[in-house]
C-alpha cells in the first residue's frame, strides 16, 4: 500500500512539472513583476494638497474645530484680517485677508449652514498691491492647503507660498 501511494505521489508530482513546463513553454511564463514608486513625505503631501477641494462639507460635530483652524490660520499667516456676518436669517461667516502690501496672498473662508452641518468655500488670490506681485499658480494650491488644514487639521507650511 505504501508503495502505490508513493507511485500516485511521483506521478502527480510529474503531472505538475509537464503542466508547469508546457505552460512556460506554451504561454510563457508568468512572473509576477511588482514595481513600487518611492515617493517623498512632502510629494505625498503635496498630492494630498492638489487632491483637495476647495469647497467641502463639515457636520457640525467638527466645525467647532474647523472654524478654530481658520483663526489660526488667519493670525499667523494673515494677521490682519476681517471677520463678516451678513447678517440674514442664514447666518454666513467670512473671513478676508485684508488687501495690504504685506499680504503677499489674500484669502477668503465662507462657511454657510447646509444640512447637518457647514458647507465651506475656501479662496486664495495673488495680492496685486504687493511687491514684487507673487506668482498666481500658488494662489491655487495656497487655498488648497488651507482648504486641507479647516478639514482635516493639516498644513504643510513648507507648500504654502508666502
Amino acid at each position: 500500500m505504501l508503495l502505490r501511494m508513493h507511485k500516485q505521489l511521483r506521478r502527480q508530482c510529474l503531472l505538475c512539472c509537464i503542466a508547469l513546463l508546457s505552460c512556460c513553454l506554451l504561454g510563457g511564463c508568468v512572473s509576477i513583476n511588482k514595481k513600487f514608486e518611492v515617493i517623498s513625505p512632502l510629494e505625498q503631501s503635496s498630492q494630498a494638497i492638489k487632491a483637495t477641494p476647495t469647497d467641502f462639507f463639515v457636520d457640525f460635530g467638527a466645525d467647532v474645530h474647523a472654524w478654530e483652524r481658520v483663526s489660526v490660520f488667519f493670525d499667523e499667516f494673515s494677521p490682519k484680517f476681517e471677520i463678516e456676518s451678513d447678517g440674514s436669517t442664514i447666518p454666513q461667516m467670512k473671513i478676508n485677508s485684508a488687501p495690504l502690501p504685506e499680504n503677499r496672498y489674500i484669502y477668503r473662508v465662507s462657511k454657510r449652514p447646509a444640512r447637518g452641518g457647514y458647507r465651506y468655500n475656501v479662496a486664495c488670490d495673488s495680492n496685486l498691491l504687493a511687491s514684487p506681485p507673487p506668482e498666481r499658480q500658488n494662489a491655487r494650491q495656497n487655498a488648497q492647503n488651507l482648504a486641507r488644514f479647516i478639514r482635516d487639521g493639516q498644513l504643510e507650511r513648507s507648500l504654502l507660498a508666502r
